[in-house]
């Protein structure tokens, strides 16, 4: 079956956070958002239909995950990222962010301090500052592709006592990076020579480029994995996130056991009831669907990649090996540190600012294209219009 991924369909009046809230909140109209990571494209068919079929009984009372959710996570792993799991592996929350929440507050006390790297998806700080816990962060390696500076983080490890995790993003947002096992292996054994917790967040992991490979940190081994636990849901892959559903990978019993009841006793171990249904129906069904979804994303990287080449030659970018995103860095033009607003207000563009994701990306943005190609053309031009008008305007 063929799905069509560049027909526009309209999200407008939906109370959608990508594209309603630009005449409420900014007073704009007509604005190309091309920031927050949400696709514009249609559900998988079954998806729809295993809701449409749940919401036909009506009662939607409070709801036990069954053995087929567990099972089809389990046989989406197993074919998917050749993990081998279990149901006692798998710890339901309501978002990658709820349990990550829930994660550092377990994990992290006294005074004890988070250690990850930038740029990164700002979530990953800021929920460790709003639990007034003291987050340390080190920059990526940019060579050929972004990297961890190992070195430098067994020099943390060993230098500050305090550290008890360490956050990372796999494959990385917004760099788009799959880190490769042997890294993996070697951070998984620091964290565990050092008595880190590495927590990973692997919520891109479906979405690989082609000639890419996506290795997970629970694959690490054995010797190390008692000190890691991944954070990962189907809401990206399939376009899913206003259902609310995420779980979490650990090998560590006592650890998972601790993080059950602490979702629990948070609220956020109750999955929405038709969250589950598309969950079945998505690994079940959704091999094909996410295959051509990537395709069209591919393409629209390469066509983005493409468009900067030729029109915004200054503009440097890499087409990630992963994920959805595109990272753009705009220093060349040196743009003040405001110019995303100014892009929006002026130039109807909406893209995430780069200082989001650590200071020193304050002339970088994240570009989303998982859009019918109308849309991303849109945006580009409008990036293209508004800067060739800057340019103007501060030459004059």
């Amino acid at each position: 079956m063929d799905f069509d991924f560049n027909h526009p369909i309209s999200r407008l009046n939906t109370s959608c956070t990508k594209w309603d809230r630009y005449p409420s909140r900014y007073g704009l109209s007509d604005v190309t958002p091309l920031w927050v990571a949400d696709m514009d494209f249609e559900v998988l068919p079954e998806i729809t239909q295993a809701i449409i079929e749940r919401a036909k009984h009506p009662i939607y009372g409070y709801t036990d995950i069954d053995g087929q959710c567990y099972q089809a996570i389990i046989n989406w792993q197993t074919t998917h990222h050749h993990l081998s799991l279990t149901k006692d592996n798998i710890v339901f929350n309501t978002g990658v962010i709820y349990g990550y929440y829930s994660l550092l507050q377990l994990l992290l006390k006294d005074n004890n301090t988070l250690l990850t790297v930038t740029p990164i998806y700002p979530p990953l700080i800021q929920t460790a500052k709003d639990l007034d816990i003291p987050v340390k962060t080190l920059p990526l390696i940019r060579d050929n592709n972004w990297k961890l500076d190992l070195e430098k983080i067994e020099q943390c490890f060993i230098n500050d006592k305090t550290i008890r995790g360490f956050t990372l993003c796999n494959p990385h947002n917004p760099t788009g990076t799959c880190y490769d096992s042997e890294t993996l292996n070697k951070l998984a054994r620091l964290c565990h020579q050092y008595n880190i917790w590495l927590i990973s967040d692997e919520i891109h992991s479906d979405i690989i480029m082609p000639g890419h490979q996506f290795t997970s940190a629970f694959s690490v081994d054995d010797a190390y994995r008692e000190h890691v636990i991944v954070l990962t849901s189907l809401t990206k892959s399939f376009n899913l996130a206003g259902l609310k559903v995420s779980y979490a990978l650990c090998s560590n019993t006592h650890l998972a056991a601790d993080f059950r009841a602490m979702c629990k006793a948070n609220g956020l171990s109750s999955i929405n009831i038709f969250a589950l249904e598309a969950l079945k129906a998505a690994y079940q069904y959704g091999d094909q669907w996410l295959t051509q979804c990537i395709d069209t994303v591919y393409d629209n990287l390469v066509y983005l990649k493409d468009y900067i080449d030729t029109n915004l030659p200054d503009i440097k970018m890499d087409i990630p090996a992963a994920t959805y995103l595109a990272w753009l860095d705009l220093s060349a033009y040196d743009l003040p540190d405001n110019f995303q607003e100014l892009l929006l207000r002026q130039g109807k563009l909406h893209v995430e600012p780069g200082d989001k994701f650590g200071p020193d990306y304050r002339q970088w943005i994240r570009i989303n294209c998982a859009c019918p190609r109308t849309t991303l053309k849109q945006g580009l031009d409008k990036l293209n219009l508004w800067l060739s008008a800057y340019h103007l305007k501060e030459n004059i």
